[in-house]
């Protein structure tokens, strides 16, 4: 999912729309001969946050209330570029269901396939777009730049893709706008623009009389309210997960034994206090209050060892639901039985990174962290 062109820097236009902060709609009444064209897309799996920290961006829920109010308040098309998932495997079938089932709802306008999309599988993407009732344009197969693609009129806007580009032309008899699908955040240089990634902003394109008037990006912020019924629809989503058991059915290897925190503070008792004392020891149960302690996407990072067939498993192993010693360490059954033989690494920010990444941790700062956890032998 990278660019085929280099987009610039960001460029915001001064939209006739008013943003409201405080309600989150337009403030302003759009003229009858204004058309409002929201792009969204790219999610790559990213559904929602996993809400274990504190704000965190982005997510169909939010998208599903900026898009619920801005159609409310004038006359409004909205684009999907597609890109739902990452592959194929179950949850990310899931997935394309449930993102499908919530574009249907809000009655998406149209759907652009991409290259990225052949990777879910046909069997996927055809029970998406029965569930999105929208018209899905695109090549999902990749094919060569010489074919032509297929394309749709809505209002007098006309929506084509460009196989190999991961674009998306929007255009009418005056103006014509490029939408591309690229990784961070959504932005805006000229007539050339992109939703960004992981479901973390949208674009609000504004045309009047089919000319091309104004564009901006917009960040789908903690402070928008989740929308009632993609709330319902990513439940069910989340339950389908749960009853799939979809953790248990990870690949694993066979690692060096764990033998749990409580083990190690037996010896390395102060090490064991300041752990103990952490978020890090009850980092799972943030997930069982945001519904998400049974999404492998999740809990990778709330539990020690779920790689490993002698880590976590799910509702079996409650000593491994913890950011524990070993998560950060390594499997510690040999260090305990010869200490001296079996060194534990020490381990530092790039251990720390693997799970504090700019989309789950984005205010995690190292050297504040750290602090909270240091701790000697």
């Amino acid at each position: 999912m990278k660019p085929a062109v280099a987009l610039a820097s960001c460029v915001l236009f001064a939209a006739s729309l008013t943003w409201s902060t405080s309600d989150g709609f337009p403030g302003e009444k759009p003229a009858l001969d204004e058309l409002t064209l929201i792009i969204s897309g790219n999610a790559s799996g990213h559904l929602s946050p996993c809400g274990c920290t504190k704000p965190m961006s982005g997510g169909l829920k939010r998208l599903a209330t900026l898009v619920r109010q801005y159609k409310a308040h004038g006359n409004v098309l909205w684009l999907d570029t597609g890109s739902i998932s990452e592959n194929g495997n179950r949850q990310n079938q899931m997935k394309v269901e449930a993102y499908s089932e919530v574009l249907g709802n809000l009655k998406v306008d149209v759907v652009a396939f991409s290259g990225n999309d052949a990777l879910v599988g046909m069997s996927a993407l055809s029970a998406g777009k029965a569930l999105s009732k929208a018209i899905w344009i695109g090549d999902p197969f990749g094919l060569p730049a010489q074919v032509i693609t297929p394309s749709t009129t809505k209002k007098n806007l006309t929506f084509k893709t460009v196989p190999g580009k991961n674009l998306v032309q929007v255009s009418s008899k005056k103006s014509s706008i490029e939408v591309y699908q690229t990784d961070g955040t959504a932005n805006v240089s000229g007539k050339r623009m992109t939703p960004g990634s992981h479901l973390r902003g949208i674009l609000v394109v504004k045309f009047r009389n089919g000319q091309f008037l104004s564009a901006k990006a917009l960040s789908l912020e903690s402070k928008i309210a989740d929308d009632p019924a993609a709330e319902k629809i990513y439940r069910s989503y989340l339950r389908r997960v749960s009853q799939a058991n979809l953790i248990d059915q990870l690949p694993r290897s066979d690692e060096e034994e764990f033998v749990g925190s409580k083990k190690c503070a037996s010896c390395h008792q102060e090490a064991g206090k300041v752990h103990f004392a952490s978020a890090h020891s009850h980092a799972f149960q943030t997930l069982v209050k945001e519904g998400h302690s049974r999404d492998p996407d999740c809990v990778s990072c709330h539990v020690v060892g779920v790689n490993s067939s002698k880590g976590f498993w799910a509702d079996k192993t409650p000593e491994f639901e913890e950011v524990g010693c070993e998560s950060c360490h390594g499997g510690g059954v040999s260090h305990s039985a010869e200490p001296e033989r079996f060194k534990m690494p020490k381990v530092g920010e790039q251990k720390c990174v693997t799970c504090h990444t700019p989309s789950n941790s984005p205010t995690f700062n190292f050297l504040t962290y750290w602090s909270k956890i240091q701790h000697k032998k």
